[in-house]
């Protein structure tokens, strides 16, 4: 890849044992597969605020459910690309995910429906805006009172369905009532208690109450993939637990090669709208301001971005 020198990137850093490339720091060590060219129209603290959620967010839709983003500015069939690859060259602890958890008749498609639980972060965000723009339906669990209103005034953001996260055994009901056997696929940003939930959620009120409805239906798979972690409890009628198999965006330059052009396209044409940047700290010290705000509840629906070139005086 040749870059100019003056050219403004992103480099996303998914390796996080590197520290090369992992820690705050002014300059980084990058293999090229990783870097994002950014277009004028997008600015280096809105693209800093991308990185990692956008990655998550295409390996979880586009390797763990199947979903091919062939119809959106000529994106990836990850799965595909996935599969072809020799299973010998994955490190072993995601081989599994990649080969063995979903059953290609299986994938996700146009019309079907997906929830994420946790639907406020930025990998909610964009896995929304892609699965929408894939053909799925989107059902948001998120807390209404924080983020309600910002979701359903951005077009962009405003799924088919959002249940209110605050009680989670009300929103279980809520989504089980509403697509009771429609639901196969579901992504949990947040936890394993949500993770939990959102697995209970993917069962039918039948399944559920341990009855079994008369004639059974074409057995199908559903399949849960946990960000942060996945349910404490075995999955059981035909749901399936996912990992995102994060090392195949720096481990593997077909695939880091494939998310990263495509990225640099949908911000090219203006695909997808970038997360609200709510925060903007300055210098390494405010790399702890950040993380302090952020769990003070001050930074939530949005991102935080420190400026390391800048040396704030404290």
């Amino acid at each position: 890849m040749s870059i100019n020198r003056s050219r403004q990137v992103i480099v996303i850093s998914t390796d996080y044992r590197d520290l090369r490339k992992a820690a705050f720091q002014e300059y980084v060590v990058a293999s090229d597969f990783n870097v994002v060219k950014l277009p004028p129209t997008v600015t280096p603290h809105a693209g800093a605020s991308l990185g990692v959620a956008f990655v998550a967010a295409a390996l979880s839709l586009g390797v763990c459910m199947g979903l091919s983003f062939q119809n959106i500015a000529d994106g990836p069939d990850l799965l595909k690309l996935v599969r072809k690859l020799d299973r010998n060259l994955l490190s072993e602890d995601i081989q599994s995910d990649c080969f063995d958890t979903l059953d290609i008749t299986q994938r996700a498609g146009p019309g079907d429906w997906i929830a994420i639980w946790g639907g406020s972060s930025t990998t909610a965000n964009i896995a929304s805006q892609l699965a929408r723009l894939a053909g799925l339906h989107v059902l948001l669990i998120a807390n209404q009172a924080k983020h309600g209103m910002r979701l359903a005034r951005d077009s962009a953001l405003r799924p088919d369905l959002l249940v209110d996260s605050h009680d989670q055994a009300r929103a279980v009901d809520i989504i089980q009532g509403s697509l009771s056997g429609k639901l196969r696929f579901g992504l949990d940003t947040q936890g394993r208690d949500s993770a939990e939930a959102l697995g209970r959620s993917m069962k039918t009120r039948e399944a559920a109450m341990g009855s079994i409805p008369t004639p059974p239906r074409t057995p199908t798979t559903t399949h849960l993939v946990g960000l942060a972690a996945l349910p404490n409890v075995p999955a059981t009628g035909g749901l399936i637990y996912h990992r995102v198999p994060i090392k195949l965006f720096h481990e593997v330059p077909q695939v880091g090669s494939a998310i990263t052009l495509w990225l640099e396209t949908l911000l090219g044409k203006g695909v997808i709208t970038l997360p609200d940047v709510l925060a903007v700290e300055e210098g390494f010290s405010g790399v702890n301001r950040g993380l302090d705000r952020m769990r003070r509840g001050e930074i939530s629906g949005g991102r935080a971005v420190v400026d390391v070139s800048v040396a704030k005086t404290i």
